[in-house]
């Protein structure tokens, strides 16, 4: 069971929800992005379940990677918050060459604020994004966004992909932690601010498993340290 302890603050993870090439085989025929789907209708059920729970937790700011459907799931979540909502590449899926052969086409900015009214213009992410990645090199850029983004202060909800949710995991708690990243999962990372040596210490309170605040929940596949496409 995960651990608890009284925290000054604490960081959700979320992966986004249900994509609509997982339920349409034939939308890739047609697709412009093909490395680049929105949800589906089941994703963004979960995407608005998952923001109802959100809404109690106290969340300061929230950014989202800057795949359509991370944004997209956040834009929903941030239907119950009202916070701007910043996009962060720090937090985008690994781009490696068997998951992205070339690197993939984003919208642009300006777009995604059009589909998603409430993204933060000003804010500007320091953590650039270089195709193709490896395993690692991805873990490199998810450890630099992390330590970016605790810069801001309080509570943060931080909406991406397997991938980054691992590596956002894997800097902050000590040891080989396992998380559980189905579609709009919840991990909690508490910290600690008394943990010897004045370093904050983090610990996973909620895995990841728990997807009781969804009516329509996906099932559960692990990362343990693995590579996966999420």
């Amino acid at each position: 069971m995960p651990a608890t302890i009284s925290s000054a603050r604490n960081i959700w993870l979320i992966r986004h929800g249900s994509r609509q090439d997982a339920c349409d085989p034939n939308w890739l025929a047609t697709a412009p992005r093909r490395h680049d789907p929105p949800l589906s209708a089941r994703g963004v059920q979960q995407a608005r379940e998952t923001g109802v729970f959100l809404e109690s937790q106290k969340i300061n700011h929230i950014f989202a990677s800057p795949f359509l459907r991370a944004t997209q799931t956040a834009s929903l979540i941030n239907e119950r918050l009202g916070l701007p909502l910043k996009i962060e590449p720090g937090l985008s899926e690994a781009l490696l060459t068997e998951w992205f052969p070339y690197s993939p086409d984003f919208l642009p900015l300006e777009e995604l604020e059009r589909l998603f009214p409430g993204i933060d213009r000003s804010y500007q992410s320091k953590v650039g994004l270089s195709h193709p990645e490896t395993w690692e090199t991805m873990l490199g850029r998810t450890a630099r966004a992390i330590r970016r983004l605790l810069r801001h202060g309080g509570n943060l909800a931080l909406v991406g992909h397997g991938g980054s949710m691992w590596g956002l995991c894997q800097e902050l708690v000590k040891g080989n932690p396992v998380i559980h990243v189905p579609t709009c999962c919840l991990i909690k990372l508490a910290c600690s601010p008394d943990a010897p040596g004045g370093r904050d210490e983090w610990i996973i309170e909620k895995d990841g498993s728990d997807l009781s605040h969804l009516s329509c929940p996906d099932p559960i596949p692990v990362i343990p340290g693995e590579k996966r496409s999420c």
